[in-house]
């Protein structure tokens, strides 16, 4: 049940007054829905604007004589009916314990350290948690905002809404399954949804070998601490994987009872203006509601994702063989093969990590090693067009040491005109200035100045 933007429209700005969930709360509960989420906050009063004058006519009552005893019994019993009706948080409280399965959200903020876990909880939390598993189970956390001990006296349940870490991109891929304070874990919202559903207790969920928790008879995997990775199904031809209703239209007897007859409901914000959506796999973005409704459908159905305990060992393992691979084998291989044979290693990584992922629902860090793939491809691309840049240069001087040689023997039969023909197009090289200095010394022992000046400049151009 959305409170979506045209519920917004229609019925005002947030927040409602809570007499409205109270409306849809017993309509929902009349209607035979099984589990009731209420993933609103409700951890502040909202006032009655009349109560003040309320108080000022009771006032007034106590001074009036004793000849007005029969109306002033009158008027209290009719303001005591007025702030009754006007107390929108008492009726919500009304509407919650008659209901008897409404779940609420606690604010808890985890793992914020050592500091964390010094506070305690109300009473009515710790109605719903379970036994404190043990450090390496449960992630220590620090108390937050709490439901109003009028609300959370009356709900089924109370539950964290908590989500991540977060990865470094900012999307919400786990949420933790239990957060430990004041000697208990509380169970996330999801959790303790799923426990309501299937009407179990706190003593029947159990860890299985500190990876994992039995819930009755569904096993999730969860690692060590404890994560909910759930599965973010796809839209069907364009429809929400869940069907979604919006608040007003609940609330106004649009939706057929027979909607919700055993059915998981879960009542929270969706428009943006409320509450702000979270980014999760996919490219996507949900709502808080919409990705608990996930969650939930994720542990109910078995769909969740998980990391084994040698997914640290393949991923080190991958990332030597990538290793190898650009340091010894890399360099044997024409560019064209070698550029080939690695685009296509880093694919069948990916490929590979994708498919374990989709068939198996656990996550190989194996995006590292393709990465390490392609890195190793650019240096070595680097390292080749640096000796392709030095190819040409001996090439050339490669080329033109015939030159350098016919130079010489022309020297040697006195050719002296031929030789320095011959020495000037043969590129700069400590050899050749030896030789052009040689010549420039021949042409000054025949007195030709003017020509071994010419040498000499060539020199001093290609010092340059």
């Amino acid at each position: 049940v959305a409170m979506d933007e045209a519920s917004l429209d229609r019925m005002g700005a947030w927040p409602w007054p809570r007499d409205t969930s109270a409306q849809l709360v017993d309509r929902l509960s009349s209607a035979g829905a099984k589990t009731i989420v209420l993933a609103t906050p409700l951890d502040a009063p909202q006032s009655n604007l009349a109560q003040p004058f309320f108080q000022k006519i009771r006032g007034l009552l106590r001074t009036a004589p004793p000849e007005a005893a029969v109306l002033k019994e009158q008027v209290g019993r009719a303001l005591d009916e007025a702030d009754a009706a006007l107390d929108a948080d008492a009726r919500l409280a009304i509407s919650l314990r008659n209901a008897g399965n409404v779940l609420l959200p606690t604010q808890l903020l985890a793992p914020s350290g050592a500091a964390a876990g010094g506070r305690t909880l109300p009473s009515y939390v710790h109605r719903s948690a379970l036994p404190d598993l043990g450090a390496g189970f449960v992630l220590p956390a620090s108390a937050g905002a709490q439901p109003l001990a009028l609300f959370g006296q009356a709900a089924a349940g109370i539950g964290h809404m908590q989500t991540g870490p977060e990865g470094v991109d900012g999307i919400v891929r786990q949420a933790p399954l239990l957060l430990g304070l004041d000697g208990a874990a509380v169970p996330s919202l999801a959790l303790l949804t799923a426990m309501h559903s299937l009407h179990l207790g706190a003593a029947q969920v159990k860890p299985v070998d500190g990876h994992a928790l039995r819930l009755g008879g569904l096993l999730l995997p969860s690692g060590s601490p404890a994560l909910l990775r759930p599965q973010i199904y796809a839209n069907q031809d364009g429809a929400p994987p869940f069907p979604v209703f919006s608040f007003q239209d609940v609330l106004q007897g649009k939706v057929p009872a027979a909607q919700w007859r055993d059915k998981i409901v879960l009542v929270g914000a969706t428009a943006p203006r409320i509450q702000p959506l979270l980014r999760v796999p996919g490219g996507g973005q949900l709502a808080p509601v919409e990705l608990l409704a996930h969650q939930v459908s994720s542990i109910r159905q078995g769909h969740l994702y998980t990391e084994p305990a040698w997914g640290g060992a393949v991923m080190w393992g991958g990332l030597v063989a990538v290793l190898f691979f650009g340091a010894v084998v890399l360099p044997h291989w024409r560019v064209p093969q070698g550029v080939a044979a690695s685009v296509v290693l880093a694919v069948a990584l990916l490929a590979l990590q994708w498919v374990w992922l989709q068939q198996r629902g656990q996550w190989l860090h194996l995006v590292l090693p393709a990465l390490g793939l392609l890195a190793g491809l650019v240096v070595h691309l680097v390292l080749r067009r640096a000796e392709w840049s030095r190819a040409p240069r001996s090439m050339d001087q490669g080329a033109q040491e015939p030159d350098r040689m016919m130079g010489l023997a022309l020297q040697g039969q006195g050719q002296l005109d031929m030789a320095f023909e011959r020495l000037r197009r043969v590129p700069s090289s400590p050899e050749l200035h030896a030789n052009l200095m040689h010549l420039a010394q021949d042409f000054e022992q025949k007195h030709q100045y003017t020509k071994a000046r010419m040498v000499y400049e060539h020199i001093l151009r290609q010092n340059k």
